[in-house]
């Protein structure tokens, strides 16, 4: 493969090393400077290339010809390769069998019972060019058969998301903007502990807090702890230790929001300062009251001449538990509000005063830090100088819960969002699932995640009941096509100001399932929830998740999203000449007006009903654009820049596949990771004979490397002598699938997955043309390619540089380019080096063998 700092977009010249990379199975590569290349043909009745000493692999050229590549060239020093690239994956929907029932193979099998078919008759089969059953079945087919499809799913892993956890020891905070102080004890180090050795029962002597490096003084003896709530560490306070932090502005913002997580251990019937930075009558202090008949959590804030509390509530703190605090202070008057395990529990107005300097204590409360002492676990306490929005302390929320193992008990008017632990720190992935009982609605027309939602600006209007709903602020028609969808749409009702979720009652979320939409109004019945609920006007309409899915394809809010792709309007049929013929139908939006969405873009096929569009390509058409489109999937950060949408994430591009039909979708992610492959993470549940073509991400590098000469040249060797020879390389041709799938069968429980292997499987080696030059973006002067050898049916013009119209930039994968144009599969056969004394770099020589197939 070129490198394009080499190439610089100018051909080739006499005497100039040419970069050539060995491409391992694992994804990595070795890069070469060659400075002579033969290609060698011949003729063989059969073509085993026996790999070097060790390695038990060997190749086979199923057309039983060998094409052998004898390269010399030199090791050098490497100035650097590129740190990161962007993994690329393949989801092909052009078999038959995947759209439609196994009777399209039998209609095939007959079409073709008298030889190859011409393109304008297939004697009693009506067909598409080749492909006389693409569209055709037999009439036995029943249209409950499309179901097979309903619920379907595959996976597709976020790279930024994959990186992230690889990189940390636990899920991020997810919320960063305005963290201006926090103390964990799980980011306490050696340097921290009295003695300079961090362990169970030793004296901390610091608490440098994580955001800010504010340092909190010891006094007394607090004591490190581990193996305390979900396996965390703590500091443990005796009721005479404490730490002291110096006046610092972050510790007393004006507008805050604070998070802490304690435990109590002492029923002493006193206060007990979780954290306090107050100077007489200015700040704030955040404890519990224990003393027997209140227990419960308090924040204390100041005016300048008094103070003011919010209080959790009698008998709210389990002795021995521990606990998740929030509070929103505002220097203005009113918006103070507290909350324990997520639940809110009371508010106050007032102002606050954070003007005079103070210093802060943690473990104790009075301003000579004498008094309110805590005995008991603190783990962690948050100090944001802004108010968070509700999501965003929902999240901070659902973080220390995770992290921690709390409970959340939940919010006014509804349960927490990431109640009983629906937090994923660990999220890596996205699910696209397929809903064939529903039409895409007008306002999204692609598919939507399938998540509580805002029907944007939708407010009930004056006079509506549980019932019927007037609506106010657009047309809910927009939203739901409740006349072409076979399954049910679901709303909820929003209170819009106050902290809480959806109108419920006795505990009860009241949930819609709606029966008709106009374009004011929407008529409903009751599924769950008394139907007295309360609702008032200017309370939000939201769409919920997809109830004929199951709750499993619930999108949580925080990671791991599930996106719906609605495809019922793609197997539209009737019977012509005694065939059942499959189509894409376009049925007006619910308001009546058209349906357009890939009308244009999709071609049309003139034996095909209705406007002639192909269900494989219409589903690759919607899936393309779903991917890259700008719904928001997540409260967790797609790339560095804090960015949460889908166009984010994936970059998408339709081609065509084998049969000629623009079924072919190339996914590449849009973050550059430097994991190496990542196609392990992609899980489907689709059955044996609907299984579209899944091939996995790879081309992400293993990242930055620097190396010598004599580095790369023991490390090629290592490969060659004593190479991890585990699962086979892929295969698009008919032979070597199953030669693979039978080796596969014998040898995957003894070596394992291809995916930590370090073989070398194939070669990249540039060449430069002006035939296919405009063809690329990155085409200057010439056009960078990659030689190739075509193999399988492929035909002769597809043989030619002309057809190659793949970057030699691109990374290499077996079957990820069309008719695998970016290197040459096989295995090296022979490998010298040697090293004159005075010389400053290695020679070697080497054959290069292509095959189909290596086992």
């Amino acid at each position: 493969m070129a490198d394009t700092n080499s190439f610089k977009g100018l051909p080739f010249v006499a005497g100039e090393r040419m970069p050539i990379r060995l491409v391992q199975e694992n994804g990595d590569t070795i890069s070469l400077d060659a400075t002579s290349i033969d290609m060698v043909v011949e003729r063989e009745q059969s073509a085993f290339g026996i790999p070097l000493r060790e390695a038990s692999k060997m190749a086979i050229d199923l057309n039983q010809a060998m094409v052998g590549f004898e390269i010399q060239g030199v090791f050098t020093d490497d100035e650097g390769q590129e740190a990161a690239s962007q993994a690329k994956a393949v989801i092909d929907f052009h078999h038959t069998q995947s759209i439609f029932d196994y009777e399209a193979t039998q209609a095939w099998i007959e079409a073709y019972v008298n030889g190859p078919p011409d393109k304008k008759s297939t004697g009693n089969k009506q067909g598409l060019g080749n492909n006389p059953a693409t569209m055709y079945i037999g009439k036995k087919r029943k249209s409950t058969e499309w179901l097979q499809w309903h619920s379907r799913h595959f996976t597709l892993p976020v790279a930024y998301w994959i990186e992230q956890n690889a990189l940390s020891t636990g899920p991020p905070i997810p919320i960063t903007s305005g963290l201006v102080a926090r103390f964990n004890a799980d980011a306490l180090v050696d340097t921290n502990a009295v003695g300079g050795i961090l362990s169970h029962g030793v004296t901390v002597g610091t608490w440098v807090d994580s955001a800010s490096s504010l340092v909190g003084n010891r006094n007394g003896s607090p004591i490190y702890k581990e193996h305390g709530a979900n396996g965390k560490p703590y500091v443990y306070f005796d009721g005479s230790s404490r730490f002291d932090i110096s006046y610092n502005a972050n510790m007393n913002p004006a507008n805050m929001t604070i998070f802490a997580v304690a435990q109590t251990t002492n029923d002493n019937g006193a206060h007990q300062s979780i954290i306090s930075s107050r100077e007489s009558v200015e700040g704030y202090a955040l404890y519990y009251k224990m003393d027997g008949s209140h227990n419960e959590v308090k924040i204390d804030y100041y005016d300048g001449s008094s103070v003011n509390s919010i209080e959790s509530g009698d008998d709210t703190v389990a002795l021995g538990a521990p606990n998740i605090v929030s509070a929103r202070i505002r220097a203005s008057s009113g918006g103070k509000q507290l909350y324990h395990n997520g639940e809110f529990k009371a508010s106050f107005g007032g102002t606050y005063d954070n003007s005079d300097a103070a210093t802060a204590y943690i473990g104790a409360g009075a301003a000579d830090g004498g008094s309110y002492k805590f005995v008991g676990n603190i783990y962690e306490i948050i100090i944001y100088d802004r108010i968070l929005t509700f999501d965003e302390q929902e999240q901070v929320e659902g973080y220390l819960s995770s992290k921690y193992g709390i409970p959340l008990i939940g919010g006014l008017g509804g349960q927490h969002p990431y109640y009983f632990f629906g937090y994923q720190g660990y999220s890596e992935k996205i699910a696209v699932v397929f809903d064939a009982e529903r039409v895409a609605a007008k306002n999204e027309p692609y598919g939507f995640v399938n998540k509580y939602r805002a029907m944007t600006g939708l407010t009930l209007a004056s006079g509506s009941t549980v019932t019927a709903i007037n609506v106010a602020g657009g047309d809910p028609r927009d939203w739901m096509d409740v006349t072409n969808s076979k399954a049910k749409y679901h709303i909820k009702i929003k209170e819009p100001t106050t902290y809480g979720s959806f109108r419920a009652s006795a505990g009860t979320d009241l949930l819609l399932k709606v029966t008709a939409v106009g374009a004011t109004t929407i008529t409903c019945v009751v599924e769950e929830g008394p139907p007295g609920t309360s609702i008032s006007t200017g309370d939000q309409i939201w769409l919920a998740p997809c109830k004929n899915l199951g709750s499993e394809y619930e999108s949580p809010l925080y990671g791991d999203s599930v996106l719906v792709l609605p495809i019922q309007n793609a197997f539209k049929e009737f019977t012509s000449q005694g065939e059942t013929l499959t189509y894409v139908d376009y049925p007006n939006y619910e308001d009546g007006s058209s349906r357009t969405e890939g009308t244009s873009q999709i071609p049309s096929h003139r034996s095909i009903g209705g406007t002639g569009k192909r269900a494989d390509e219409y589903i690759t058409y919607l899936l393309s654009n779903l991917l890259t489109s700008t719904l928001e999937i997540s409260n967790r950060a797609v790339n560095a820049d804090g960015d949460k949408t889908m166009d984010k994430v994936f970059t998408t591009a339709i081609k065509k596949s084998g049969d000629g039909f623009e079924t072919r979708l190339e996914i590449t992610q849009v973050y550059a990771t430097s994991l190496g492959t990542v196609n392990n993470t992609m899980t489907h549940n689709f059955g044996v004979g609907n299984l579209p073509t899944i091939q996995g991400f790879t081309g992400g590098s293993a990242g930055k490397k620097v190396k010598s000469a004599g580095d790369k040249v023991q490390d090629l060797l290592g490969i060659l002598a004593n190479s991890n020879n585990f699962d086979m390389t892929p295969s698009s041709s008919s032979v070597g699938d199953f030669v693979r799938g039978f080796a596969n069968f014998t040898t995957q429980v003894v070596y394992g997955t291809r995916d930590t292997s370090d073989y070398i499987y194939a070669i990249q080696i540039p060449y430069n043309t002006k035939v296919t030059k405009d063809k690329n973006t990155l085409d200057e002067v010439v056009a960078q390619r990659n030689h190739w050898v075509m193999t399988d049916d492929a035909e002769t013009v597809e043989k030619m540089s002309l057809s190659n119209e793949t970057h030699a930039s691109g990374s290499y994968n077996a079957d990820l380019e069309d008719s695998r144009r970016n290197g040459i599969h096989g295995i090296i056969t022979d490998f010298h080096i040697h090293r004159d004394a005075e010389m400053k770099a290695y020679e070697f020589s080497l054959k290069f063998v292509s095959a189909n197939i290596i086992i």
